[in-house]
C-alpha cells in the first residue's frame, strides 16, 4: 500500500513539475520543475503568477514548432552582459536579476591600475586598492591643512571638566567619604591638570 502512494505521489510530482518547468519557461524564467514537483498546484500558482520577462522583438517573431525548435539549439544564442555583471540572453530585454533595462548599455570594462595593477570598473576615478588615479587627466584633491587651534584640545572645556570635578571631590569630601589627605592630593592632581 505505502509503495502504491509514493509512486503516485511521484507521478503526480512529474506531472506537476513538467507543467510548471513548461510555465516558467515561457515566461522567460528557467526551471521551475522543482516548484511543481513539491507543491504540485500550489507550485503552479506561485510560478504561474510570476511576472513575465519582456521578449526582445527578434524573440517574438513567429518560428516553426518542429523543424526550427531543433535547429535553433544547434547554434549559441547570443547573449549580453548587464551593467550589474550578470549574462543574459540575447531574447531578454532587462536583466532578471537587478531590473535594469538592456538599453542601460552593457558592461564597461575593467581598467588595470597603472601604479598597483589591481582592476577597477572604468567608472571609477581613483583607485579602489591604492588610491591612485586611473588616468592622467584625473588630478588627486590637494589636502588642506588644517589650523593650529583646531588641533589643539579645547581649553575652555578642559577647565569646565576640570571645575565638575572639583566640585565632585568637594561634595564627596563633604559626605565624609574622602578623608583630608585623599581629598587634597586628588584637588592637587586636578588642579595640575589645568
Amino acid at each position: 500500500m505505502i509503495g502504491y502512494l509514493i509512486v503516485v505521489y511521484v507521478v503526480y510530482g512529474l506531472i506537476f513539475g513538467f507543467i510548471t518547468r513548461h510555465v516558467a519557461s515561457s515566461k522567460g524564467y528557467d526551471g521551475g520543475f522543482l516548484w511543481g514537483f513539491f507543491f504540485g498546484v500550489v507550485g503552479l500558482l506561485v510560478v504561474g503568477f510570476r511576472p513575465n520577462l519582456a521578449v526582445s522583438s527578434a524573440a517574438s517573431e513567429y518560428k516553426p514548432m518542429y523543424g526550427g525548435a531543433l535547429q535553433e539549439k544547434d547554434h549559441k544564442e547570443p547573449s549580453w552582459t548587464c551593467v550589474c555583471g550578470s549574462v543574459n540572453p540575447g531574447r531578454l530585454d532587462y536583466c532578471p536579476i537587478c531590473r535594469k533595462s538592456r538599453d542601460q548599455g552593457e558592461r564597461p570594462q575593467d581598467v588595470k591600475c597603472p601604479h598597483c595593477g589591481a582592476m577597477n570598473n572604468a567608472s571609477r576615478d581613483f583607485c579602489v586598492l591604492c588610491d591612485q588615479p586611473l588616468r592622467d587627466d584625473v588630478v588627486l584633491p590637494a589636502k588642506s591643512a588644517e589650523p593650529a587651534q583646531a588641533q589643539k584640545p579645547d581649553e575652555s572645556h578642559a577647565q569646565d571638566e576640570g571645575i565638575a570635578l572639583l566640585e565632585k571631590l568637594a561634595k564627596l569630601h563633604q559626605d565624609g567619604i574622602l578623608t583630608d589627605e585623599e581629598f587634597a592630593q586628588k584637588k592637587s592632581e586636578i588642579l595640575s591638570k589645568l
